[in-house]
């Protein structure tokens, strides 16, 4: 049985015996759901609920995870375990964009087949995003480098080629010296090769291209129907198609063909035949994939040609036409041919009759939330969009634009520079996690700024994310035995405006996970937890405002709140549990009979109001106990320490608990 159906899973543990709970234990929790997890098959789509398609670009498997990629694919996994409490049926789904220069650079350097070390890079990464909680349909995982995944991809080549939209053609061509292969104009930055960062010289070969003009229009007036995508990336798509009107009426593009041809081994084969009496022939289809050979040399030579030109048994062929002696193609696919429809083959992976099945597509596309780096607003979103327009030609798909809402995260940085194991600043992700747990690691990385913005890595503040999760284990702990006391002059007071401050916190924090400002969620529910801590035992409602607490906490720190749930003595899963609703909390203001949540505020009475920041306290006023918010905050605002703990950022948010607490949300 899944979570879905709402059926205990793990270890039972009774809200009595709370000696097996005296702390908070992230490696055995984290390790016990994982598991659970697994085993019941937690991420697969339900049946029912209206669909939500969940993409995070795939990644290069050239390499070990660090704490920059919690922000690129936690993301995902935050919304999704949201949208699955809101009831939609969720697809969550990863795969790694294995063929091309990443890879085989990695390989090269390792010494090692880049099939080996792809392999071995793959097992790794996944194991590392199950550590990190991140919860992926893994039953639909794909590899680009994958026989069955390739097939399709030579294929969707020769529907290009048939339709007039794949050619060879002699251009002069970016080159690499050192990757020792041609480069699209988009590959090179600044006159160097993005991948090694060395100078690209121009020369003049034989290449093939897929003619993205033929689309240019379609490309460019169908930006104005992206209006789930930020405007940057918008106006640089135009800027790249770049298409302008002259005043004699000719049209003329920025956009150029895409050059896809790459001499290097570890690629998808372009299926090819060069016969000196029929011309250029496709590799028929019933013979598709043409698979690379097994070879121990498959490193560039600095010929310019590609290495599967000195094979032989690879080179020598008969053609198909006339059976002749003929040659195949030598060059291979660059990666971004692959990515720019891996997507589909997720909605039915081992569907033998097409590159992906009417009736998947039908139902999952286009992709609800597609998650990447600012690096790909251009090249490979517009190559994306192309492609899809043609399949949508071919009839393959019903639709023309393949994304409805676009996210690109900030980097993490590191010295000043983007995070990366090339450049020697990566923090490891697995070091991170040994030591503070992957829910911590994930709370920090998500609270250090707004999602969209670059940051730097300075690592101050983890030890603060792991206090907050264990004061919440501690709540946890402490509410199941907690009996209400009635009675107490007090309690009607604090329960009041505890069920108000649930219903505040319930709307914001929904309200930033469905706008993916995951930074002013944790800072509410840091406020939250600090706010349940000041109410004594006893008091009704606290139990409850834990269960909230909980309930919002449990996409951005999961395995915690999966435990914390199963002490509280519940059966079913919290991540199946329905997302709280502000209106189950609402309590009418004169219920409170003008008290605040310290006790008593009438008129005329001082009281002392923390100033929070960050999720620290940074300074304290004493005002009338009945001031207004704005007053409140306007004073706040004044102090020396206030100002300078919020430095030059603004306030995107504030949250004021009445006598009590301000807490001031950076932007």
């Amino acid at each position: 049985m899944s979570e879905r159906d709402g059926e205990p899973r793990g270890p039972d543990t009774s809200a009595h015996n709370l000696g097996d709970h005296p702390a908070y234990d992230f490696a055995a929790i984290e390790a016990k759901w994982q598991r659970a997890w697994a085993d019941s098959e937690a991420f697969a789509p339900t049946e029912h609920g209206g669909k939500f398609y969940v993409v995070p670009m795939f990644p290069y498997p050239s390499g070990k995870l660090h704490v920059g990629h919690v922000r690129a694919y936690g993301i995902g996994d935050v919304v999704a375990r949201y949208k699955r409490r809101r009831g939609f049926a969720v697809l969550h789904v990863m795969g790694w964009d294995a063929f091309g220069l990443p890879a085989e650079n990695e390989a090269v350097r390792r010494n090692v087949h880049p099939r080996e070390s792809t392999r071995r890079n793959i097992k790794v990464m996944k194991e590392q995003l199950v550590r990190a909680g991140i919860g992926y349909d893994w039953s639909r995982e794909l590899s680009t480098s994958d026989e069955d995944f390739d097939r399709w991809n030579q294929w969707l080549f020769l529907q290009l080629y048939r339709h007039g939209l794949a050619y060879r053609a002699a251009a002069p061509v970016n080159w690499c010296p050192s990757c020792g292969t041609s480069l699209a104009d988009e590959q090179v930055i600044d006159g160097r090769c993005e991948r090694c960062d060395t100078s690209v010289t121009v020369r003049p070969l034989e290449q093939w291209f897929f003619r993205v003009t033929a689309y240019a229009d379609r490309l460019a007036d169908d930006l104005d129907g992206l209006s789930g995508w930020p405007s940057n990336v918008v106006t640089a798509q135009r800027n790249w198609i770049g298409r302008q009107t002259g005043p004699d009426g000719r049209v003329t593009l920025h956009i150029r063909d895409w050059l896809i041809s790459r001499q290097r081994y570890w690629g998808s084969p372009i299926p090819i035949i060069h016969c000196p009496a029929c011309g250029l022939v496709p590799v028929p289809e019933n013979q598709l994939p043409v698979r690379l050979p097994e070879v121990t040399d498959f490193r560039p030579d600095g010929s310019g040609r590609s290495p599967l030109a000195r094979i032989p048994g690879f080179i020598r062929t008969t053609c198909p036409r006339c059976g002749g002696l003929a040659k195949r193609e030598a060059d291979t696919m660059d990666t971004f041919v692959s990515s720019s429809w891996y997507y589909l083959r997720y909605l039915s992976p081992s569907y033998p009759d097409g590159l992906v099945e009417r009736r998947g597509a039908d139902r999952w596309m286009p992709i609800d939330l597609y998650i990447g780096g600012p690096e790909h607003t251009t090249v490979h979103l517009v190559y994306t969009r192309f492609i899809t327009k043609v399949l949508q030609d071919l009839g393959q798909i019903g639709l023309g634009e393949p994304v409805t809402r676009l996210f690109t995260q900030g980097m993490l940085t590191r010295n000043g520079r983007k995070m990366s194991k090339s450049k020697g600043n990566a923090v490891a992700l697995d070091d991170m996690v040994a030591k503070y747990g992957a829910d911590t690691v994930r709370v920090y990385v998500f609270s250090l700024a707004p999602l969209e913005k670059d940051v730097e890595w300075t690592g101050r503040g983890v030890e603060g994310a792991h206090r907050f999760l264990r004061r919440v284990h501690r709540l946890a702990v402490a509410a199941a035995i907690d009996e209400p006391k009635l009675g107490s002059p007090m309690n009607p007071v604090m329960a009041a405006n505890l069920a108000r401050l649930a219903a505040t916190t319930i709307a914001g924090v929904t309200a930033d996970i469905e706008g993916l400002h995951f930074n002013t969620a944790i800072s509410a529910l840091m406020s939250f937890s600090a706010a349940i801590s000041r109410v004594p035992a006893g008091v009704p409602g606290r139990r409850e405002a834990v269960e909230v607490l909980l309930s919002l906490l449990a996409p951005l720190a999961p395995h915690l709140a999966e435990e914390a749930w199963q002490i509280l003595g519940k059966r079913r899963s919290i991540h199946a549990e329905p997302w709280p609703t502000s209106k189950m909390w609402t309590v009418p203001l004169e219920s409170t009979a003008g008290a605040a949540y310290s006790g008593d505020v009438r008129p005329g009475r001082q009281v002392t109001i923390a100033v929070e920041i960050d999720g620290r306290v940074r300074d304290r006023i004493t005002l009338e106990s009945d001031a207004a918010e704005e007053e409140v905050v306007a004073t706040a605002l004044q102090r020396p320490k206030v100002k300078d703990a919020l430095g030059r950022r603004p306030v995107s948010r504030i949250i004021y608990v009445p006598g009590r607490l301000v807490n001031l949300v950076p932007g």
